[in-house]
């Protein structure tokens, strides 16, 4: 039926190779057979009159073009649709071509289906053969067109413009390729290239001088240079499957899965010596009807094999081959290696636009390093990137906004309204800290900060007696008793002349106050700085680029995949360390029935009671149990010694230039040990008033720092003035203008014992010694960037003075 429309296009190629031969001038082939191919699809399967053989510049074919060009986009697009599953690919919105060239087609379509049904017009292409499908369902004969009241829509627009399309894919560029490397191979071979123009003039001259659709079906010859062609120069390198029912690979132990890709190597096969003797030889004689007959039937399949072969074979046998795939060829390594950074740069970008597909403002991310370039560059420390951020929200008005910590959305509250009700009033939509926690191969994660949902909620309700005022006040002895150590150190430094490191003493000191304390047990780290219980604090809080990694790790990986690798975010040391002091000290205070003012006396309480009381009651061996395992213990104790070591030593050591006493809250406020407050959204909540909303595994980052350095409620906020927490002023701010400790049910258990610590070592150094900033302490103070918690960079550095 379409046969009399190609020939007809055959003639203007017969044209075109004429104009050369008279010009003496030498012809693109693959231009001038890929306008041939665009002529016969725009003629046979849209039904328009294409004539790009007499004008190049055809905008059907120059949008042709456009469709089958491989330029890097189309290749990255082809590699995420066989790399990506599909519901990414749909969420991403990918689409095979571009928009316009699409709307080109589709318009085609439709502007030539409403002028045939209008005007009763009949045409020998495919379109006509669609509009009998669209209108009755079935094809019913070659001129049959239903008036407008007998219309029906078997078929949409859309579907006849894809089916088009699809006749449009399968022929054009694959077609024009073989013609191409056929002339290749005839202009190689003159004997050929005679013998075979000898059979088409021989069957033209039987066909009454006309190429026909009967007399190209007898060139048997011109049959089997096709064939070689499609042979020598198969147009699809692979024809790929996939599984999806689970399958025996005949006489094998070996199971294909439902999902599992299979690439059938049609290439391979078509250049195996097996099959085809001196494969790279071009040699039509191959496809002899006696020559077929000895090869494995699927020994040649350029058109695929089975229920899926080419539905258009018996045309595309002589113009066109397999598949699209064909027009980028054998993919390269290096091609591949760079689809698949680009795989990567298409996947940042979509994670880059979370939030304006939330219709949030946010600040526009560098590529890879998001907001926190400078972070990661170590040019700045990580409050300071707080204050950075929450300072570009406050200057554009905003009372809330998004950010990346590298390819991380997070969510910053700028309102304090807001804030508070993120902490407070809808504390149960934001209860955890999105932390890692995997108590089977890593205890330590299961600590207090950690711990999420209800498992946080029931431990945080068995320790938080134990850090009441009653509680507290029985250890304060203790507390102040290690306050008379730091003093004699105070007095041998002094002695020495030598400047003081207030960091590492005041640590010191904690760490003592925390070993007697928390674990019942004499440290004497402010006697011996060498010692193991010192060694290991300090190794807790280090910050090591491996350690920043496993931090990232926690933040950016699924826990899913975290558990599945046995990932630990804390050190395995450090744990064993301190579960083995735990373990000795619990065992030889049960044996000898000891009682002592300090947290380890709670926890066995806890561990043995289930419950804490004011008594000194300590079971005997016949009466213990374990409500709570040592792990646990460990666990807790590591927790109280997180909550009272580094964040005390840090805000005294902060404190001693200004030499005040009211330090606390101002230090806290100036300094705050936790720069942010982390949240991670367990229920879809709406923000209010906005139409932003927030979906569960959001993470939200509270700025902490930012707050606190904000002029608008802390004027001159560089300045060090321990009077803005006078009552006065404290009542005059917002409640969520301060929160070094954070705010709602997850306020830091802690925060009593960190003030008391601070205030003791504090009180102890003031009241008997006046302190100087020694020149070694840089001036103006700079943040260090590789602490977990606010230092300064250097140190502080003070001359002690006793007062006489």
């Amino acid at each position: 039926m379409m046969s009399q429309t190609i020939f007809k296009c055959s003639e203007d190629l017969v044209d075109v190779f004429g104009d050369h031969a008279r010009s003496h001038t030498s012809m693109d082939a693959r231009d001038v057979l890929g306008r041939f191919a665009t002529d016969v699809i725009g003629n046979t399967a849209f039904g328009i009159d294409v004539n790009s053989l007499k004008n190049p510049q055809d905008t059907f074919k120059l949008y042709a073009e456009e469709v089958f060009s491989m330029g890097f986009i189309q290749v990255l697009k082809l590699f995420l649709k066989i790399n990506l599953p599909r519901s990414i690919l749909h969420l991403l919105g990918l689409r095979t071509n571009a928009k316009h060239a699409e709307k080109f087609f589709i318009g085609i379509v439709a502007d030539t289906m409403q002028y045939r049904e209008e005007n009763h017009v009949s045409r020998r292409d495919l379109l006509h053969l669609l509009l009998q499908l669209k209108n009755t369902g079935t094809f019913i004969s070659e001129n049959y067109v239903p008036s407008k009241e007998i219309q029906g829509s078997f078929l949409t627009t859309i579907g006849i413009a894809c089916h088009a399309y699809t006749f449009f894919v399968a022929a054009y560029e694959t077609s024009a390729s073989t013609m191409t490397f056929a002339l290749y191979e005839l202009g190689l071979n003159q004997k050929l290239q005679n013998d075979l123009r000898e059979e088409i003039l021989s069957k033209m001259e039987k066909h009454g001088g006309t190429v026909s659709y009967d007399a190209i079906m007898e060139m048997n010859l011109l049959d089997k240079v096709v064939l070689e062609t499609l042979r020598r120069y198969a147009i699809g390198p692979h024809l790929p499957r996939k599984c999806v029912k689970r399958y025996k690979v005949p006489n094998t132990d070996l199971y294909l899965e439902s999902g599992d890709m299979i690439v059938i190597p049609l290439q391979a096969i078509h250049m195996d010596p097996e099959y085809y003797p001196e494969p790279d030889k071009f040699d039509p004689e191959r496809f002899s009807e006696e020559n077929k007959l000895k090869r494995h039937p699927m020994a040649y399949i350029p058109f695929g094999e089975g229920p899926r072969q080419c539905i258009g074979k018996l045309e595309m046998f002589r113009y066109f081959s397999l598949s699209v795939i064909a027009s980028m060829g054998l993919v390269t390594v290096a091609y591949l290696l760079v689809a698949a950074a680009s795989l990567v740069y298409v996947y940042l970008k979509w994670i880059y636009g979370t939030w304006k597909r939330r219709s949030l403002n946010y600040l526009e991310p560098e590529f890879f390093f998001g907001n926190v370039r400078r972070v990661m560059k170590r040019e700045i420390s990580r409050g300071e990137q707080f204050v950075e951020i929450y300072n570009q929200m406050k200057f554009r008005g905003w009372k809330h906004g998004g950010y990346f910590e590298m390819i991380k959305p997070m969510y910053m509250p700028i309102d304090l309204d807001l804030i508070k009700l993120i902490l407070q009033k809808d504390f149960w939509h934001f209860p955890n800290h999105g932390m890692y926690v995997n108590e089977k191969d890593d205890p330590m994660s299961g600590n207090l900060f950690n711990l999420e949902d209800e498992k946080w909620k029931t431990t945080r309700a068995k320790l938080t007696p134990a850090f009441s005022s009653g509680k507290l006040k029985m250890m304060f002895q203790t507390i102040w008793k290690c306050s008379e150590a730091l003093e004699d150190v105070l007095v041998e430094i002094e002695k020495s002349k030598e400047p003081m490191d207030a960091k590492d003493v005041l640590s010191r000191f904690t760490t003592d106050v925390i070993g007697n304390v928390g674990f019942g047990i004499e440290c004497n780290s402010l006697k011996d700085p060498n010692s193991l219980f010192r060694i290991y604090g300090k190794r807790m809080f280090d910050v090591s680029f491996w350690k920043m990694l496993k931090r990232m790790a926690v933040v950016m990986v699924p826990r899913s995949i975290l558990k599945l690798v046995g990932f630990r975010s804390s050190d395995p040391e450090i744990h064993s360390f301190f579960g083995d002091i735990v373990a000795k000290t619990v065992n030889y205070r049960e044996e000898n029935r000891i009682f002592r003012k300090d947290f380890m006396h709670v926890l066995l309480q806890l561990k043995n009671r289930g419950k804490i009381t004011d008594d000194d009651y300590v079971p005997s061996k016949e009466d213990k149990a374990e409500f709570i395992s040592n792990n646990e213990l460990t666990t807790h104790c590591v927790t109280f010694f997180a909550a009272g070591f580094e964040t005390s030593a840090t805000a005294m050591t902060f404190a001693l230039p200004d030499l005040s006493f009211s330090f606390p809250s101002e230090t806290l406020r100036r300094h705050p040990a936790a720069t942010a407050l982390p949240r991670i959204c367990t229920r879809r909540y709406q923000i209010p008033d906005t139409q932003v909303v927030l979906e569960p595994g959001d993470r939200i980052v509270v700025p902490v720092i930012g707050i606190h350095m904000d002029p608008e409620y802390y004027p001159e906020p560089e300045k060090f003035d321990p009077e803005r927490f006078s009552e006065e002023a404290k009542s005059q701010r917002h409640p969520v203008a301060y929160i070094p400790f954070g705010e709602g049910p997850r306020l830091c258990i802690g925060m009593r014992l960190g003030f008391i610590e601070a205030k003791v070592g504090l009180a102890a150094i003031i009241s008997k010694f006046k302190i100087t900033l020694n020149k070694k302490t840089e001036s103006p103070m700079v943040y260090a960037v590789d602490t977990l918690v606010n230092s300064a960079r250097g140190g502080i550095w003070v001359d002690v003075q006793k007062i006489k």
